[in-house]
């Protein structure tokens, strides 16, 4: 080999070396930020005028926030996190229901301070909301308007207000952003938005009482829990249709639902029997039912983002419960305010800009 090959394989030699120990770097400098991400659960207490922090590793409570100001009497219930994990928004209203005030809002906080950075006026009593996943706008249900409200969130503009069924509570965004599903709890219906066209498409009849709606990892399906029909309508995206119901009994009353990372199975908080139901989406099955141990009335539940651990908002014991997804077993509970009502996980880098 001449002088100037053995040069040539040196260099790539070298070169080789190089990126090898660039992609190292590359992904140990991302695991060091997965490792400085945490999880956290929050719970809005209805009652309380407050939403309970929890350190989803721990388990323990670490921070009460509280968005009443002295002496108003408001009730957060619905509540989102940003994909990014630096901000929640509660719904908030208050308990005059037909009039609209000034306590009828979203309030955008943020996790690093816990204080309000941002305020949307939606309409008269919003309930619920849902983050899009690429964190650009904002939905809302206006239960006493029979109306959702969308805001693009890097305006700050309002998009629209769009005629719902009666008192409209459940609201999703399908992962593309594309549709938006809004639950109307008395018509019994579910009101489809196409975000992008800016205008209602359709609705449907789901089982009684819809107070929760979800759509699957891939957004083929949707999921929506009937509170009084004791069941949760299994919702085929593409014409937006019922193909099937999933009876859980007239006692469940399931309300809020939680998918695990893999989609496989769905976890759904009944308040009536203050259980949680677990089914197998691919079969449609109730596979267990758990009930030791849990709190009273859980209305609300959310899912670390390994899937491991469940929390549950008690809405009646003022208390979440912890559940192992391995043993599907409560293993803890911890106090948190007046009323339990909703819950949701956020991750949350523990250096922030």
């Amino acid at each position: 080999m001449n002088a100037g090959r053995m040069f040539i394989s040196r260099l790539t030699l070298c070169m080789a070396v190089a990126l090898v120990a660039m992609t190292g770097s590359a992904l140990a400098a991302q695991e060091g930020a997965a490792q400085d991400a945490t999880s956290r659960i929050y719970v809005t207490n209805e009652y309380g005028g407050s939403v309970t922090v929890i350190d989803a590793e721990s388990g323990k409570v670490i921070d009460t926030i509280h968005v009443a100001k002295k002496g108003s009497n408001v009730r957060p219930r619905g509540i989102d996190v940003s994909p990014d994990g630096r901000t929640i928004y509660v719904a908030i209203s208050d308990f005059n229901r037909g009039v609209e005030s000034d306590e009828d809002k979203i309030a955008a906080i943020d996790v690093k301070t816990n204080k309000v950075i941002e305020t949307y006026y939606t309409g008269s009593d919003p309930e619920r909301l849902a983050v899009s996943p690429d964190g650009t706008q904002l939905w809302a249900s206006n239960e006493d308007a029979a109306e959702a409200t969308g805001y693009d969130l890097e305006t700050g503009e309002q998009i629209g207000t769009f005629s719902t069924g009666i008192e409209p509570e459940g609201v999703a965004v399908s992962p593309d952003g594309h549709w938006v599903y809004v639950t109307g709890e008395t018509s019994h219906t579910v009101t489809v938005i196409d975000a992008e066209k800016k205008q209602v498409v359709k609705n449907f009849l789901v089982s009684q009482r819809p107070r929760y709606v979800l759509f699957s990892n891939d957004g083929s399906r949707a999921y929506v829990s009937g509170e009084i029909g004791g069941g949760v309508s299994v919702v085929d995206t593409s014409d937006h249709s019922v193909i099937h119901t999933i009876q859980l009994g007239l006692d469940a009353r399931p309300v809020q639902m939680v998918l695990s990372p893999d989609g496989k199975t769905l976890y759904v908080a009944g308040g009536g029997t203050s259980s949680v139901y677990v089914i197998d989406t691919e079969n449609h099955k109730l596979v267990k039912t758990i009930h030791q141990r849990m709190g009273r009335r859980p209305w609300g539940i959310a899912i670390t983002p390994d899937g491991k651990k469940l929390f549950t908002a008690n809405g009646l014991s003022d208390s979440v419960s912890i559940i192992d997804s391995d043993c599907l077993c409560v293993v803890g509970k911890v106090s948190a305010g007046r009323g339990p009502h909703t819950a949701t996980t956020g991750i949350v880098p523990s250096v922030q800009e």
